[in-house]
């Protein structure tokens, strides 16, 4: 993932069949402002988490793609992951 700020990386894995998936979207360098996602292949709910600490969001569908818009815009600095453990 590469912004005007900053780049960094984008994993998205199968955890189990009952557990779900895990997204995970870290800052390698620089910084990368975030205010919503966009994913496919995500049918249930989702948590999301910053370096470990819940954040705040809103989320919809939109044509069968999970929408995640953040109450605030998040900042992920160099070394910071936003993480998202989605069902299946």
């Amino acid at each position: 993932v590469i912004v005007g700020t900053g780049w960094g990386t984008f994993t998205q894995a199968v955890i189990d069949e009952r557990s779900g998936i895990s997204i995970v979207l870290s800052c390698e360098y620089g910084e990368m402002v975030v205010a919503r996602l966009r994913l496919r292949g995500i049918v249930g709910n989702v948590a999301v988490s910053v370096d470990g600490r819940t954040t705040a969001t809103q989320t919809s569908w939109e044509d069968g793609v999970l929408v995640v818009v953040f109450e605030e815009p998040i900042t992920l600095s160099q070394h910071s992951k936003l993480e998202l453990m989605a069902e299946k």
